[in-house]
């Protein structure tokens, strides 16, 4: 599993989706003092996929996207390139091969939270997408 998120990571390097949100993608969960806007990304469900014995994995990531701009322009453009990025991409992975990923949901919400600053209303959109492995 550690190869497959060095390779969801690395594929932020240099991408308009690390550019829109100041580098700050994290994987399980943002540090408190994180400044937004931000990206969490993470597996939610690992279903082992061992047909015809070739070994794979069928992985669900959610990508979240937190803002706290009133504005839905800067939330869209994060996950417009999100999107560009990881909807039916080809990921580098050392010992497996990608055969597919694809963006399965996406929802809209807004969260209460707590800051340092305050309260604050943050714009959350958890996107999924689900990535198809085999082992090489």
């Amino acid at each position: 599993m550690t190869n497959i998120l060095k390779a969801i990571y690395s594929k932020t390097t240099a991408s308009t989706l690390s550019s829109l949100v100041g580098g700050r993608i994290y994987l399980d969960c943002a540090p408190q003092e994180a400044e937004f806007p931000y990206v969490v990304y993470f597996p939610v469900v690992v279903v082992p996929d061992d047909a015809f014995k070739q070994k794979g994995r069928n992985i669900l990531f959610q990508f979240s996207i937190y803002s706290t701009s009133r504005s839905a322009v800067e939330i869209s453009a994060i996950y417009n390139a999100l999107h560009s990025l990881y909807d039916d991409c080809s990921l580098s992975i050392t010992g497996h091969t990608a055969i597919g990923m694809k963006e399965t949901n996406y929802t809209t919400g807004v969260d209460d939270i707590t800051t340092p600053s305050g309260e604050a209303q943050v714009k959350h959109w958890p996107v999924e997408f689900e990535l198809i492995t085999e082992e090489t």
